[in-house]
């Protein structure tokens, strides 16, 4: 199992097996390169510990911990881990400030406690069998364990794939693996019965106070968190550098960089070659302005080739970012000058910066209401009314409407899944109006724009945004740390004003309009408030007609045609691939489709009826 993640640890392997316990660690070398070895146990061999991450606060818990007698033999976090746990239980999760997933065995209590961090930076996959319960980083290390009970396709999480281009934890594609979700621990007998398993922390907490103040001094306190955030995220043993897109957040972290040292920082950025798309020339004003070391590379179309390694050895499932493949080169470029990189990432949920919150907000039904009546819109007016005030009490006096939410986010949409499930697998799927009915439930109380960034972060965040950095990143043995995602700025979604989160301006959405201000310093408004991009990938080119991805994916499904008609009408599949074009972009479906296509011609397995528990 260690030896299939070894490109997650390519520093050192080690492994402890007493009683019916074995555990295994591959080791990144990051903080405390001679002692830090795992597994780890305390000076009594009463507790081992596997443990995947960082704890930037591990010196101040050290600290406290030697106050209370603690004896110390090494200076690495893992140490503080352990420790911590003996001291205060599964409470020591809260004191913890980094991103981290672990097992520690308690051989007294006869337990192993499971836990990861609590925005889901760190990944923790389990399995669970008549005969073994087991873990990992990865999923391909426990599909390729021999277990009793046979492994079997999920068709919810099919489902569930082609909706949002992920599958949410606890799901996986298999049946009996599992995803420990975020901010979530589970303690486990030396039986393999699960004793507890719950959440420690949730951004949706009832004792979370909103601040409507309007301060003046906003600015200055979020420069302040952002900036001690940054510096406790440096903590490192080796050379780190920056992932540099050229955007609002990664030149937040350049910026606050170049504040705390005077050190050469490599900075790193790739493209596609797209000059409408390409962001190269604003992270080359970025790096010239800080004074980084911008280290550029194009990336070629022949990427695709990456594809059926990094799903089927990587993902372990069928995983539909299409920035999957940039983020995986950006990886590939950073490991080959530094070990340990930052990046920008969680700026657009803490802040407000996604596009989808402006139309969110849009349609909020008090705003549409006004603005209807402004402008003498009277038809169809009760009706909208009377269908907004029937949610509204039926969603416990609250606009905001789980299924009115999740429909933007439908990577491909009801209609077209609809057309592609061929009847019989179709019966399989059950349809999930409430995917996501948790946190809807408890982040409803707050603002609309609140909400949106809540769902994100709870859904959005850890399912895809993270799981493609960590895998990516892993995959080429770099670590890479994301300051926004700090315990010490999440209180920012709460309290900062709306009008710190977003404006309009010349009729046009500016989210993060703190971070904007505090660029405004560096950078002239044409570089501030320019329209965000993201990550683009050309699949639209792929997929027209000769393309690469065209003919890959007519490959795949010409060689596997036979299997795949178990799930999918291929007539109206075939149908939507001729369809596609730049007017007409169906992008969005092929990608998710040549990805499912690549990961199940290596593991044509059945596939069972799920429901949602």
């Amino acid at each position: 199992m260690t030896r299939s993640i070894a490109h997650r640890g390519p520093d050192d392997e080690g492994i402890l097996i007493r009683d019916n316990i074995a555990i295994g660690h591959r080791r990144l070398s990051i903080i405390d390169l001679e002692t830090g070895g795992q597994p780890m146990c305390d000076g009594e061999n009463k507790i081992s510990i596997t443990y995947n991450g960082e704890i930037y606060n591990f010196k101040e818990i050290r600290k406290t911990l030697i106050e209370k007698g603690c004896i110390f033999s090494t200076n690495s976090d893992t140490e503080v881990v352990i420790n911590a746990y003996k001291h205060w239980g599964t409470a020591c999760l809260e004191k913890f400030r980094g991103m981290f997933a672990f097992a520690i065995v308690d051989f007294e209590k006869k337990t192993v406690l499971l836990a990861r961090d609590i925005f889901g930076i760190k990944p923790l996959n389990y399995r669970i069998d008549e005969n073994f319960l087991a873990f990992a980083s990865e999923i391909k290390p426990l599909k390729n364990l021999e277990g009793k009970n046979e492994i079997e396709g999920s068709s919810l999480a099919l489902e569930f794939y082609f909706r949002y281009q992920y599958i949410p934890a606890p799901h996986t594609i298999y049946n009996n693996i599992y995803k420990l979700d975020k901010g979530h621990f589970m303690v486990v007998d030396f039986s393999g019965k699960i004793l507890e398993h719950k959440a420690y922390f949730n951004f949706t907490d009832n004792n979370i106070r909103v601040n409507k103040s309007s301060g003046t001094d906003w600015e200055a306190r979020v420069s302040d968190a952002l900036q001690e955030s940054v510096k406790a995220h440096m903590i490192a043993d080796v050379p780190l550098g920056l992932f540099l897109s050229g955007g609002i957040d990664s030149t937040i972290i350049a910026h606050f960089l170049r504040k705390i040292t005077s050190a050469k920082i490599k900075a790193f950025t790739i493209s596609f070659g797209e000059e409408k798309h390409d962001e190269l020339n604003y992270a080359k004003r970025v790096a010239e302005k800080y004074d980084l070391e911008l280290i550029h590379e194009v990336v070629n179309p022949d990427s695709l080739a990456l594809l059926p390694g990094l799903i089927n050895d990587h993902y372990g499932e069928p995983f539909g970012d299409n920035s999957a493949i940039p983020t995986y080169y950006l990886s590939k470029l950073a490991r080959q000058h530094v070990p340990l990189v930052l990046s920008g990432d969680g700026g657009d949920e803490l802040f407000g910066g996604y596009y989808s919150y402006s139309k969110w907000m849009k349609n909020y039904p008090p705003h549409v209401i006004k603005t209807k009546i402004k402008n003498k819109e009277f038809s169809g007016l009760p009706r909208y009314v009377a269908g907004s005030l029937k949610k509204y009490f039926s969603d416990s006096f609250s606009f905001n409407n789980e299924a009115e939410w999740t429909s933007q986010l439908k990577i491909t949409s009801d209609e077209v899944r609809s057309k592609i499930w061929n009847t019989e697998f179709g019966k399989n799927i059950y349809t999930v109006n409430k995917t996501f009915d948790h946190s809807h439930r408890n982040s409803k109380k707050f603002d609309r724009f609140t909400y949106g960034q809540l769902m994100d972060i709870n859904t959005y965040l850890p399912y895809s945004v993270l799981a493609k950095v960590d895998v990516a990143s892993m995959a080429n043995g770099l670590e890479v740390r994301p300051p926004f995602l700090d315990k010490q700025i999440k209180d920012f979604i709460y309290t900062l004003p709306l009008s710190w989160k977003y404006q309009n301006i010349n009729n046009r959405f500016e989210g993060k309009y703190v971070l904007k201000q505090i660029l405004k310093k560096d950078f002239d408004d044409n570089f501030v408030f320019r329209p965000k991009q993201g990550f683009y990938t050309p699949v639209d080119y792929w997929f027209l007609e000769k393309n690469a991805g065209n003919k890959l994916l007519k490959e795949k499904i010409a060689d596997n045609r036979k299997s795949l008609e178990s799930f999918f009408n291929m007539e109206n599949v075939e149908e939507i691939i001729s369809a596609h074009s730049l007017e007409n972009n169906q992008s969005g479906f092929l990608w998710l489709l040549l990805v499912f296509c690549t990961w199940y011609e290596q593991n044509k397995i059945s596939f069972k009826s799920m429901t949602l528990d």
